[in-house]
């Protein structure tokens, strides 16, 4: 049986290779926010902003978009989708969201 601290470890090092994955075709990970019963993943390009909210507690990840206008203006998010779906689900379809929202971004080598 997994300890909570190799849970947590393999949990961390899955935004670690997403992110690395991410760089790869030049998204960026703006920020991640890993709160009680929620954590948070913002990733982007030059003008675009992607959030990704999962509830822990009721197992729904959400997606929202916005644009990024000048610094000193908040960030408007529009909904695009909220779905139930397992944790262990998250990151890869994080990562299918991000290919197709990002569509001129190359894919690694290897990948189909």
């Amino acid at each position: 049986m997994e300890s909570e601290a190799r849970r947590s470890a393999n949990f961390l090092a899955g935004f670690s290779n997403l992110c690395n994955r991410l760089v790869e075709i030049n998204v960026g990970m703006k920020s991640i926010d890993l709160g009680g019963w929620f954590w948070t993943l913002v990733v982007g390009i030059r003008f675009e902003e992607v959030k990704f909210v999962y509830d822990l507690k009721d197992g729904f990840l959400s997606v929202q978009t916005s644009s990024i206008r000048a610094w000193s203006e908040p960030r408007v998010w529009q909904k695009l989708e909220c779905r139930p779906m397992a944790q262990a689900d998250a990151l890869p379809f994080i990562e299918e969201f991000v290919r197709k929202r990002f569509p001129l971004a190359p894919k690694p080598q290897g990948a189909k």
